[in-house]
């Protein structure tokens, strides 16, 4: 296994990675944490499920002998290509949570990658809230390391996401945690693991932009990348921190400098900020300072002159780039004034069928004209000196010539504790389901209750979020971005997937 091969950073994520559950899960509120990601990570796949660009990566994989890409339990496929599929659903509308210091989509990858997993071999809850724990805290480390230093987001502003930069390794981690390797065994799959990942930025908008399939690619090459190690194919023995291995790849700037994590503590599981938005993350605290102000206030939105925005400029190089007015779903969802007047017309969280329903909006329209989004230099620097910070401060002027304004250092949701993140996520995933997968209540009992489950899988496939899901994304026509011409692949045959 050429152990000695394995610098003592790798040797202790792989011993986080690889140790008991119940050590992991020592602090009552980390396995709260992880069943409140694991429902909105299936939150996401299940919807993204239906997403134009699930559809047409569906007619280019193969049904084959092999295991699900949830929540279509009735195809099977070889395992990197199920692995495939179910990143590209967690991401497909940019619904899954966000590391603030690594800005990588931690969800995308570690909920697909358990869902591999308890296919290939029984896995009860509480190891699955265990694996978990330990993929969130490994993407989030790596990711905050390189995109989480000074200047913040710079490798991302050169062009890498931290999703597929990171995803691979966090991906096996969960992967090898669930295959029981061996401390040494997981180091080395985690050190080859830092040769897979990759993902440029830059791509267009649209459903189905190639930046859309990236969580999925880290998911395809996590799984062959487990197996090759298991094979014997060997990483270079200072993958992480040597010149030209993985850190130094993709820096640009300091690198970051979190903490390793730590058996015991919840971790970055705790510190994900939740999406509620279908937006790019760069605009989440600014949303939540328009809906605060509008809280507030005694005007109706109608009463607003003016929407003034400042962020830091690494949010504005990524999202304040200027616009025509949105005609589409995508073009909508990434256009900042247009999301801030909509969030500031509705007061409400901006899921798909709200931007949808707002392009038609003629309050949210008229008020986009009257929407600035500025660089603030001190917001930069508290960006850059924080690395839990996501500054934005908003100003509205209202037509009596009053104004508010309010600057928040972070999201909202950065300041949750478990159980109000997992109750706002079973919000969000009965919204998304129209409430046909349960209410948010029975959401939030059932998802509180993972410890419990005996086997994830055998749970998952008789849940309401899978048997709902898939009679839905089955019927002929819907509304629309989603009435898609059906592929004979999503008709669904007899039978159960073979199991290996």
């Amino acid at each position: 296994m050429n152990q000695h091969w394995v610098v003592a950073e790798l040797e202790a994520l792989a011993k986080f990675v690889t140790a008991p559950a119940d050590e992991v899960l020592a602090d009552p509120s980390t396995a709260f944490w992880a069943g409140a990601r694991l429902l909105d990570g299936l939150g996401s796949i299940g919807h993204g499920f239906r997403a134009p660009i699930s559809r047409a990566v569906r007619t280019a994989v193969d049904p084959a002998a092999g295991i699900a890409a949830w929540p279509e339990v009735f195809h099977a496929y070889r395992p990197d290509d199920a692995g495939l599929l179910l990143g590209v659903y967690a991401f497909s509308e940019n619904f899954c949570d966000t590391g603030l210091g690594s800005v990588a989509h931690l969800g995308s990858i570690v909920i697909p990658a358990l869902l591999i997993a308890a296919q290939e071999r029984e896995v009860s809850g509480r190891d699955a809230l265990a694996a978990i724990v330990a993929g969130y805290n490994v993407m989030e480390y790596l990711g905050s390391t390189i995109n989480g230093g000074r200047p913040r987001m710079a490798s991302q502003l050169k062009g890498f996401r931290p999703t597929a930069s990171v995803g691979p390794v966090a991906a096996v981690a969960v992967l090898a945690r669930l295959a029981a390797l061996s401390p040494p065994e997981c180091a080395q799959a985690l050190a080859l693991a830092c040769s897979q990942g990759g993902g440029l930025r830059r791509s267009p908008i649209g459903p189905t932009a190639a930046i859309r399939i990236q969580s999925g690619e880290a998911m395809r090459r996590a799984v062959q990348t487990l197996r090759l190690s298991r094979a014997g194919i060997v990483a270079h023995p200072e993958m992480l921190r040597a010149p030209g291995g993985f850190f130094a790849a993709y820096q640009d700037g300091e690198l970051g400098r979190p903490s390793l994590p730590r058996v015991g503590a919840a971790g970055f599981v705790a510190s994900a900020s939740v999406k509620l938005d279908c937006t790019p993350h760069t605009l989440v605290t600014l949303l939540d300072a328009v809906r605060e102000l509008i809280r507030g206030a005694d005007g109706a939105p109608g009463a607003i002159d003016a929407i003034d925005v400042w962020v830091p400029v690494q949010h504005h190089t990524i999202s304040g780039d200027p616009k025509p007015m949105p005609g589409t779903f995508p073009d909508g969802a990434s256009h900042v004034p247009f999301c801030v007047a909509l969030a500031a017309v509705t007061g409400r969280f901006l899921y798909p069928s709200v931007i949808e329903d707002g392009l038609s909006d003629s309050r949210a329209t008229a008020l986009t004209e009257r929407v600035s989004v500025r660089v603030d230099d001190q917001l930069t620097e508290l960006f850059d000196r924080d690395p839990s910070s996501w500054p934005a401060r908003v100003r509205i002027g209202w037509r009596s010539g009053a104004e508010s304004e309010l600057e928040l250092v972070r999201p909202a949701s950065a300041g949750w504790n478990a159980a109000d993140t997992l109750t706002a996520v079973a919000d969000k995933v009965a919204a998304l389901a129209n409430g046909e997968a349960g209410s948010a209540a029975a959401l939030r009992d059932r998802f509180s209750a993972v410890s419990s489950w005996p086997d994830v899988w055998a749970q998952l496939r008789s849940d309401p979020l899978t048997t709902v899901r898939h009679a839905r994304s089955l019927r002929p026509g819907g509304r629309g971005r989603h009435r898609v011409r059906r592929h004979p692949r999503d008709r669904p045959r007899s039978g159960r997937p073979a199991h290996r």
